[in-house]
């Protein structure tokens, strides 16, 4: 993995990204398989259930700690930022951001 951080490039390995964060980076496939037609709780709660997200918006939302006193939810946003503003630092923001990482978070089987 290699990352641009103002000019500084940086590289991890898979097993160093995953001390680093405490995400799971290895699993079996179908762990990662959603139901689609079911609608994401974070999406429909916070972002009126549009599904086409660009990065400016969980940055916007992100800033606007719009999860008020909900910790489990403020934990899934600064995830969903972090691997957004740092991991994918070189994307525009004007990118769209997948649902399966909604679905990732809002799950929680990233920590399995």
């Amino acid at each position: 993995l290699l990352s641009n951080h103002n000019g500084t490039i940086l590289k991890f390995t898979l097993r160093t990204f995953a001390l680093i964060t405490g995400l799971n980076c290895v699993g079996v496939i179908d762990d990662f398989k959603f139901n689609t037609k079911e609608p994401n709780r974070l999406i429909v709660q916070y972002l009126g259930g549009n599904e086409f997200i660009r990065k400016s918006d969980l940055m916007s939302i992100f800033t606007k700690k719009v999860w008020a006193d909900n910790e489990d939810d403020a934990l899934k946003f600064a995830i969903l930022y972090i691997i957004h503003t740092y991991v994918y630092s070189g994307e525009r923001t004007s990118k769209r951001i997948h649902r399966i990482h909604f679905n990732l978070v809002e799950s929680g089987r990233y920590r399995q």
